[in-house]
């Protein structure tokens, strides 16, 4: 109809769509104080004549009284249409909470998840603190930890959504379900059968082809990760995240002009958020766009106090060989991190650094960031991040004490035991001269070697650090 994603849905507005629809029936409903408690009111509405069908009005003496007095009207008005009014009251539908804050925290936290995750994440985790029992809050603050790159707390999210799933509606428990296999026990083929099953019982819901597209793309399957962010994107047109997922997948097979034409169908209702900024940056990069690259290095200068824009700039820094200003930023970074209470995203930060020193050479300072940002948070990414970066930087023991450490916490995890564990090992196996065994040993991470998640370690960082394979390599290139 035109309309933006947030329009607010008016009578009016609300009486269209049913029309356009071609709906049979309409609700409205109003909540209004009176004295010490409130009124509920609940009109039904014949869609196409507009007459009324139902209109009931009932009293809650406060506010804990709120959601159960709701639900019971409508399950009243429920039984007033269907006719049977012979029949005994009809129970209620479970309520996802008896908490009326906890409800509106959720809702205005719900809403705010993709343009302001860390107002999302305060709003969603005060209606868990309000009810603990709140599944479907949790699964929400599971999505707003994730876009703050906050893992741990993500973890710790759906672990209690999994614990809660059966108190969902059967597409956020299959959604809790999913995601729990992909990033608690990292049983990402697991994973991805319950999002086929979501996806074959409601083909036409935007997250199972979101999330399939995302995981297709970390084992490498980039056509499969295609397919489904393209109809996530025909779908849901309004919806900004597919098309961005979609750019970015492009941009990883190296389809730069599919990629650029695909950002240009966002629709320009809300401000980008940093990460298309981001991918607009990369792009623009592999493009020699230099207009585009203005754009946006002037778009970051002008929101220079966003942490995930500082990152950006240090990282940019870092591969412009720039590292005293990668430094500085790197430590505006973590102070804004810390302030706001992101200590994975400090971590992160440290780490991002830290790779680059082990590559430029400077051993002592990457060692010092991988250990301060292991004190700053102990999550697995981080640690993962950590051992690649001590693994690469020419340390033997600590890396691979950490990387067991990780195994045994988590036995199945398809890609720390499909790309990270060989990956480390096989570093140190190359420490040693042991070419032939580093060989064997990345036989295990072929299946991933392409995808987004390996970020092609195994093909290029072992070959360009090692010495001996460098030697090898271009005595062999010279007929010696």
């Amino acid at each position: 109809m035109g309309k933006s994603y947030g329009t607010r849905l008016t009578p009016e507005l609300t009486q269209q769509l049913c029309e356009r629809g071609k709906g049979k029936l309409l609700t409205a409903g109003e909540i209004k104080p009176q004295g010490a408690g409130y009124t509920v009111e609940l009109s039904v509405h014949d869609c196409r004549s507009h007459r009324t069908l139902s209109q009931q009005r009932v009293e809650s003496k406060d506010e804990d009284e709120v959601m159960a007095t709701v639900n019971q009207l409508a399950a009243a008005t429920r039984l007033q249409l269907s006719g049977d009014s012979g029949y005994p009251p009809a129970s209620p539908a479970p309520l996802p909470t008896t908490s009326l804050p906890a409800y509106k925290a959720f809702l205005m936290g719900a809403t705010l998840v993709h343009s302001q995750p860390q107002q999302s994440a305060d709003l969603l985790r005060r209606a868990t603190e309000l009810d603990p029992n709140f599944a479907e809050a949790w699964s929400w603050l599971d999505i707003a930890d994730n876009m703050l790159g906050e893992t741990q707390r993500e973890s710790q999210d759906l672990t209690r959504a999994f614990a809660l799933r059966n108190r969902m509606p059967d597409n956020l428990k299959a959604f809790s379900e999913a995601r729990y296999y992909l990033a608690v026990t990292g049983e990402i083929y697991k994973g991805i059968d319950a999002l086929r099953s979501w996806e074959k019982l409601e083909p036409k819901e935007f997250p199972p082809h979101n999330l399939l597209g995302i995981n297709y793309s970390d084992l490498g399957l980039y056509q499969k990760a295609t397919d489904e962010l393209q109809q996530a994107a025909v779908l849901f047109p309004s919806e900004e995240l597919g098309y961005e997922n979609l750019a970015r997948v492009l941009l990883e097979q190296g389809r730069y002009d599919e990629a650029e034409n695909t950002l240009r169908r966002i629709p320009k209702e809300e401000p980008d958020p940093p990460s298309l900024h981001s991918l607009k940056y990369s792009l623009a990069l592999l493009r020699s766009d230099h207009a585009a690259l203005d754009r946006e290095r002037t778009w970051m200068t002008q929101n220079a106090d966003d942490l995930s824009v500082v990152s950006t700039q240090a990282r940019i820094d870092l591969v412009d060989g720039r590292l005293d200003s990668a430094r500085q930023r790197t430590q505006h970074a973590v102070s804004i991190a810390r302030e706001s209470n992101l200590k994975e995203s400090a971590a992160n930060a440290l780490l991002f650094l830290a790779d680059a020193q082990a590559l430029f050479g400077e051993s002592t300072a990457a060692h010092k960031n991988c250990s301060d940002a292991m004190k700053f948070e102990g999550s697995k990414s981080v640690k993962v991040v950590a051992a690649r970066v001590m693994a690469f930087n020419g340390e033997g023991r600590e890396p691979q004490q950490i990387m067991d450490g990780l195994m045994h916490d988590y036995p199945l995890d398809t890609l720390l035991n499909g790309v990270d564990a060989p990956v480390i090992l096989a570093a140190s196996q190359l420490r040693k001269g042991q070419a032939d065994q580093v060989l064997r040993t990345l036989e295990a991470v072929k299946p991933y070697e392409f995808g987004r998640y390996a970020g092609l370690l195994p093909n290029y960082r072992e070959r360009y650090l090692n010495p001996i394979l460098s030697t090898s390599a271009d005595c062999g290139k010279l007929g010696a």
